[in-house]
C-alpha cells in the first residue's frame, strides 16, 4: 500500500490519466515506465513488489519471512527512488 500510494502521487504529479475507477499499482507503474519516469529495470522492481503484495493479500501461498522483509525493504527503496 506504501509503495502503490508514493506511485499515485508520483504519476499524478506527471499528468496521469486513467479511465479506471481504481487504478492500480500496475497502472502507476506502467504509466512511469512509458513516461521515462522510471527505467525498466525500476519497473521489474516494482512488479516484484507487487507479486509479493499479492503473495501476502491472498490465502493461497504463504509468503516467507523473508518476502515480507523484501516487501517492506522494496517500498521503502521506491519511496527513496522514485520522484
Amino acid at each position: 500500500v506504501v509503495a502503490e500510494r508514493h506511485l499515485k502521487q508520483v504519476a499524478l504529479h506527471h499528468k496521469f490519466k486513467s479511465g479506471k475507477k481504481k487504478p492500480t499499482l500496475g497502472d502507476f507503474n506502467e504509466f512511469l515506465k512509458s513516461e521515462g519516469v522510471i527505467t525498466q529495470a525500476m519497473w521489474r522492481f516494482i512488479q516484484r513488489l507487487g507479486d509479493l503484495r499479492n503473495l501476502c493479500a491472498h490465502p493461497d501461498d504463504e509468503p516467507t519471512k523473508q518476502d515480507i522483509t523484501d516487501l517492506i525493504s522494496g517500498a521503502k527503496k521506491v519511496q527513496a527512488e522514485v520522484s
